[in-house]
């Protein structure tokens, strides 16, 4: 199996100020942050395929044209929106489906495919005061093994964020079974 780690993404960089990473002003930031855990998930992976990237911002407005989140009228932001993420990250030149019962096999598959998948996990079974979903990039599994490594870029499941290790077990109880594979396009020769 692949242990490829693509580049980390966080949504609160540490040591800098986060609101000039992500390419706006500090009350957008403020107002985005927790939203977009999605959105470096996607980039991560671009950015694994294409090195090149806009800001966390310019994605994230990119997203909310393709309905990636909605804001209503009370200013509430509800997403990510699973389908128009898929949007997003082919628009950025990934190939990526949205998937509605991920399980073991269909993670063990995707990483054996040079594939990456988004997986939703449920906050609350993190922490208890928590609530929502929360996107992960599972990118690598140790050969032989049930541990799975990921990227958490709001350092929820794992402190540093960064290349986090948990047991299939463990992923199984904090999942909600959804989420998205994404992968690079095949490569076309041209004659």
């Amino acid at each position: 199996m692949r242990n490829n780690s693509p580049p980390f993404i966080p949504k609160r960089p540490v040591g800098i100020i986060p609101w000039q990473t992500f390419g706006s002003d500090r009350a957008t930031y403020e107002k985005w942050v927790s939203h977009i855990c999605g959105i470096c998930c996607v980039g991560m992976v671009a950015a694994h395929y294409t090195r090149q990237l806009p800001s966390l911002w310019e994605l994230t407005q990119w997203a909310i044209k393709l309905g990636v989140f909605r804001e209503n009228p009370n200013g509430e932001i509800e997403g990510a929106f699973h389908n128009p993420l898929v949007s997003l990250a082919q628009e950025l030149g990934l190939e990526g489906k949205v998937e509605r019962q991920l399980d073991e096999s269909i993670l063990r598959y995707n990483l054996g495919h040079e594939r990456f998948t988004l997986l939703s996990i449920d906050l609350q079974k993190i922490q208890q005061q928590l609530m929502g979903s929360h996107l992960i990039l599972i990118h690598s599994v140790q050969a032989g093994e049930e541990i799975f490594q990921f990227h958490d870029c709001a350092h929820v499941v794992t402190k540093n964020g960064e290349n986090g290790s948990i047991s299939f077990a463990e992923l199984e109880r904090v999942s909600n079974h959804k989420g998205i594979t994404l992968w690079a396009p095949p490569k076309t020769t041209e004659g």
